[in-house]
C-alpha cells in the first residue's frame, strides 16, 4: 500500500484544486471525505485491509482538518498583524 503520507499529499492536492469552486467552510470537510476516499481505494488497489483503511482515515482525515484551520487561523493572524502595522 502506498505510505499514508502521500494520501494526505494528494488529498491536500485534490482539495486546493476544488476549494474556490465550494464554500469556505465546506473546505475542510472535503479534504476529510477526499483522505477517506484515497485511503479506502489504497487498501482495495493494493490487497490491503479496507476496513483498517477506513479506520486510519478517519484519525488522518482529523489531521487533514487540522492543517486547513491551521491554516486559515495563521492566515488570518497576519492579516491581523499587518493591518496593525499599517495604521
Amino acid at each position: 500500500m502506498i505510505q499514508i503520507y502521500y494520501i494526505i499529499a494528494l488529498a491536500m492536492s485534490i482539495t486546493n484544486v476544488y476549494k474556490k469552486k465550494i464554500d469556505k467552510p465546506l473546505v475542510p470537510l472535503l479534504a476529510f471525505m477526499t483522505v477517506i476516499l484515497l485511503n479506502v481505494l489504497n487498501a482495495w488497489i493494493f490487497d490491503g485491509v479496507v476496513k483498517d483503511a477506513i479506520k486510519d482515515a478517519f484519525i488522518v482525515g482529523g489531521v487533514t482538518i487540522g492543517l486547513f484551520n491551521a491554516g486559515d487561523m495563521t492566515r488570518k493572524t497576519i492579516d491581523k498583524v499587518r493591518a496593525r502595522r499599517s495604521e
